[in-house]
C-alpha cells in the first residue's frame, strides 16, 4: 500500500484513518479536538525542529563573532518568516539570541549565542524548543521540551569527594550561567523567559536527583542519559559530557522523553530530535 508524504517527504496517515483513531483520543472527547486537529491533518509548515537543531550545531564556539552571529539570524528570519511563524532578533553587547513562534504560537524555539568578551567570539550556546501539540498521540501529557547548551562552565572550585558532586557542580555553574545570559534579554523577548525557566527546571530536577541518590552521577554520559520525574511534564531525560573542557547538554522532557527510551546522542541529531 502507498503510505502518504507531506513535502518532506515524511509519512503521513491518511485523512480517514487520523479521523477514525482521534475520535476514540481523550482530546476529541473533551472537545479540544476540534481546536487541535487541524494540526495532524495539515503537514507542519518550515523551520522544522530539525532546521532549529541544525542551526545550533552550525555555530561554532569559539569561532562565530557577534556579526557573523546576527547575520545569520537575519538570514533565517528572510527565509522563514511568513503569516504564521514569527521571529524576534534580540542581542545586547555579549548576547544574540532568536527566538520564534509557530503552530498557532503552540511551539516556541530558540536559539542564543553568549560571547567571550576578550576573544569576542562564540564561547556558550543554546537551544530551546517548547512544542505543545506534536504530532504523536495517546501521551500525556502532550507537550515535550528538547533543551541543549554547550560551554565551557565556570570553575565551581572546591574539591570533591565523589564524581556525584563534581557534576552537581557543573551542572550549577551552567544553570546559573544559563540564568545570567538569559536575563539581559528576558524582559523583551517572551520566548526567552519562557525557555530559560523551563530549562531551570530541568536543571534544577536533575540536580535534586543527584543529590538525593550517590552514584547516579555515572548515567550522564551514559548514550540513554539519566531519567528523572519533572514535576509538570512527568519525565525527562539528561546527558552531559565533558571533552576538553566544553560541557555539551541534552535533555528532553514530557511525550519526547517517552518515547526515547533508547536515549540520544548530544552531538548529533535525527529527523525527529523532540
Amino acid at each position: 500500500m502507498n503510505k502518504a508524504k507531506d513535502a518532506a517527504g515524511r509519512r503521513v496517515l491518511p485523512a480517514a484513518v487520523l479521523v477514525s483513531i482521534l475520535a476514540l483520543s481523550p482530546h476529541f472527547i473533551s472537545g479540544c479536538f476540534f481546536r487541535d486537529v487541524g494540526y495532524f491533518f495539515v503537514p507542519e509548515l518550515p523551520p522544522w525542529s530539525t532546521d532549529v537543531v541544525k542551526s545550533y550545531y552550525s555555530l561554532e564556539l569559539g569561532e562565530a563573532t557577534s556579526p557573523q552571529v546576527l547575520s545569520a539570524y537575519r538570514q533565517w528570519v528572510e527565509q522563514y518568516e511568513k503569516p504564521s511563524v514569527s521571529h524576534l532578533i534580540s542581542h545586547t553587547s555579549d548576547v544574540v539570541a532568536l527566538s520564534g513562534r509557530k503552530k498557532g504560537k503552540y511551539k516556541k524555539y530558540f536559539t542564543m549565542v553568549a560571547f567571550d568578551e576578550n576573544s569576542l567570539t562564540a564561547s556558550r550556546k543554546y537551544l530551546f524548543i517548547v512544542d505543545e501539540r506534536p504530532k504523536r498521540l495517546f501521551v500525556e501529557p502532550w507537550e515535550t521540551v528538547h533543551f541543549e547548551c554547550r560551554m565551557k562552565p565556570a570553575d565551581p572550585g572546591g574539591s570533591y569527594t565523589t564524581a556525584n558532586e563534581k557534576k552537581i557542580a557543573v551542572l550549577r555553574s551552567v544553570r546559573e550561567t544559563l540564568r545570567d545570559d538569559a536575563e539581559q534579554i528576558a524582559a523583551e523577548d517572551e520566548v526567552i523567559n519562557i525557555g530559560r525557566l523551563m530549562a531551570n527546571e530541568i536543571l534544577e530536577q536533575v540536580i535534586v536527583k543527584l543529590e538525593s541518590a550517590t552514584g547516579l552521577a555515572s548515567r550522564l554520559d551514559e548514550p540513554s542519559g539519566l531519567a528523572f520525574e519533572h514535576r509538570s511534564l512527568d519525565r525527562g531525560r539528561l546527558r552531559m559530557v565533558e571533552e576538553n573542557g566544553i560541557v555539551a547538554i541534552k535533555a528532553i522532557a514530557g511525550s519526547a522523553a517517552k518515547k526515547s527510551a533508547e536515549g540520544f546522542a548530544t552531538d548529533s541529531y535525527d529527523d525527529e530530535p523532540i
